[in-house]
């Protein structure tokens, strides 16, 4: 798989493969690149080269095709009693066993590159992990890496006024980020920008519960070198 330098300190976002809290089964996207933990195992694909990333349900060949010859030879075995009938029925069903799981397949969440097709198989896919999805064909494939990614928290003028001698902004639970276009429909004057580029903590993402969208969220203190607070 195509690797490359880690010359970020802090992802811009992170998503758990599966188990929230599994380090072995993580992604980072980096402003460069996007790093995929695996069973434990790094994979680097630069972002220059990502083409796309999506949600996939894949059969399995191997256990699709063995299975299946197993599962016919020993069922003839067993009706020409060439072999124990007892064995040659446990083996069918075992074959065929195999058969049906690989044409039931399973979920994979896919990276495609300038070279190939790369599936990493999971048991099953978590709305955090479509919408990451979702998020990186949207604010990193399609864009210019040296164009910023900007989301937003409706921030007051008492709130700004009390982090004034701070070099943190405190986010004490779960907090949803806005885009730009959130920001306009809502009307909100007052608010943070936030380059994730500069950001100290990654941004998670997460869905919105009545339409499945995208929702970013905050569950830890951004550092205000990250931020611009606007007040129109």
């Amino acid at each position: 798989m195509p690797t490359t330098q880690n010359t970020s300190t802090t992802p811009i976002a992170l998503c758990y493969l599966g188990q929230m809290n599994d380090e072995k089964n993580v992604c980072h996207l980096y402003s460069d690149h996007l790093s995929i933990i695996y069973k434990g195992k790094r994979h680097y694909f630069n972002r220059n080269s990502l083409r796309e990333v999506r949600i996939n349900h894949k059969k399995l060949l191997f256990p699709l095709i063995s299975g299946g010859i197993i599962g016919t030879f020993f069922l003839i075995s067993a009706f020409n009693f060439s072999i124990n009938i007892w064995i040659s029925l446990t083996l069918s069903c075992l074959g065929f066993i195999s058969f049906y799981l690989g044409w039931n397949g399973t979920s994979t969440f896919s990276v495609t590159d300038s070279v190939k097709e790369y599936d990493f198989f999971l048991y099953q896919i978590s709305k955090p992990l479509t919408a990451f999805s979702q998020f990186i064909n949207e604010y990193i494939i399609s864009r210019n890496p040296e164009e910023s990614i900007y989301f937003y928290l409706p921030f007051s003028v008492e709130e700004w006024g009390k982090s004034t001698h701070q070099s943190e902004i405190k986010i004490s639970k779960k907090t949803y980020l806005y885009t730009r276009q959130q920001i306009d429909m809502h009307n909100i004057r007052s608010y943070l920008k936030i380059d994730t580029s500069k950001t100290n903590n990654p941004i998670h993402i997460d869905t919105e519960q009545s339409n499945l969208a995208m929702a970013p969220f905050l569950n830890d203190s951004i550092n205000k070198t990250a931020v611009e607070w606007i007040n129109l």
